[in-house]
């Protein structure tokens, strides 16, 4: 089996380990491979050898782990198991040697996916993941390889909701959406600054604390896992992934933008995308959505007639599929999307004057209606 077709396999297997229904996780997977039947087989394979031997292969969510947790992992007592996920185990730790006092979420990664010749790499690039201090990312504090060789990382413990969950638990509006998201592309444009591309950004790796800030975790941590011939194990989540991505490239912050347009849609519409090309949003997709099952027709016709125009025209240029049609930064996007929070042109519509004059005149008229209240 070729390198990509593996890829894409065990990408999508490990999203469909988390749907525990049978007859809903098989038809999530005739969906998500679409015609391609080899790639189908592959994935089923996968997941009867998982349930032959209760084991755990590469997951991109957390499940129950049925060993044990250790004792200590560096400095750190444990405290407890989160689970365990496509990596490996995450727990939570506490240090307990008189030097500092926190609890920390310490994930295991499987040594397997660590060669012995990627240790030199991966020492080199944690030290530069820990330099990474933003508001919206969970700090990498520290990392190491354990008594048993598999690798490990110290990082910011973050008590909070999947930003998908937030945001219909909540019941967000579009423009709080839109709010969260540029806090989210701040976040990844520091990266980008910085030389470090997440990879697989997805809402289940943006998460949304009690104090309501999203929080992007596991950032450049498939950058780490790759062998001394530069083939990167990176994980990848169909939907989120970009054109590219899923044929097998290594990421780039291209690749990250594609993402963000992505969660944008699924946020809005509350349908999570199914493949790497993006359509137009229309009351339709926000109709069939399983997030909003029990809304009024009016809501979903509402929402669907906020989210079209300058909000759909911003997620078709960001999951553009070729990448130079795309925003060439986290920034670009950042910005068109505070652009209409206030109402001013979107650089989505460059190059067209008719968009802007209406848009100006738009702008005009509201202002006046606000001089004439005010008087």
């Amino acid at each position: 089996m070729d390198t990509s077709l593996t890829r894409r396999a065990f990408a999508i297997f490990e999203d469909a380990l988390d749907i525990e229904d049978e007859a809903e996780r098989d038809s999530w997977l005739m969906s998500a491979c679409g015609a391609d039947d080899l790639l189908l087989r592959e994935i089923r394979k996968l997941l009867r050898a998982d349930a032959a031997a209760e084991c755990a292969m590469p997951t991109g969510g957390l499940r129950p782990s049925a060993s044990p947790p250790p004792k200590r992992i560096g400095h750190y007592r444990i405290v407890d198991m989160l689970g365990q996920g496509g990596m490996g185990e995450v727990f939570i730790g506490a240090r307990d040697d008189g030097l500092f006092d926190h609890v920390v979420a310490i994930k295991r990664i499987r040594p397997s996916l660590l060669p012995e010749t990627a240790r030199a790499l991966f020492d080199r690039e944690r030290r530069a993941l820990a330099t990474l201090s933003h508001r919206h990312i969970a700090q990498l504090y520290d990392g190491g390889v354990d008594e048993t060789g598999a690798p490990y990382f110290i990082m910011e413990l973050v008590r909070g909701q999947p930003i998908d969950a937030y945001a219909t638990n909540g019941d967000l509006s579009p423009r709080q959406i839109v709010e969260k998201m540029i806090q989210v592309c701040d976040a990844v444009q520091h990266a980008h600054q910085n030389l470090i591309v997440h990879a697989d950004l997805k809402p289940a790796n943006i998460l949304v604390n009690d104090a309501g800030d999203p929080k992007v975790v596991d950032f450049g941590v498939a950058r780490i896992l790759r062998d001394e011939d530069d083939i990167t194990l990176h994980p990848q989540t169909p939907g989120y992934a970009s054109p590219q991505r899923e044929a097998g490239a290594s990421p780039t912050p291209a690749d990250d933008v594609f993402a963000l347009g992505a969660i944008l849609r699924a946020l809005l519409t509350g349908e999570a995308p199914r493949s790497a090309r993006h359509t137009v949003i229309t009351s339709e997709a926000i109709d069939r959505s399983p997030a909003y099952a029990g809304r009024t027709v009016s809501w979903r016709v509402a929402r669907a007639r906020i989210v079209q125009g300058d909000l759909d025209a911003i997620i078709q240029r960001a999951c553009a599929a070729a990448p130079e049609d795309r925003y060439q930064a986290a920034v670009a996007l950042a910005a068109d999307l505070r652009a209409w929070l206030e109402t001013r042109p979107i650089a989505a519509y460059a190059g067209d004057r008719l968009y802007v004059f209406r848009k100006f005149i738009r702008r005009r008229r509201w202002r006046v209606i606000a001089g004439s209240i005010g008087g």
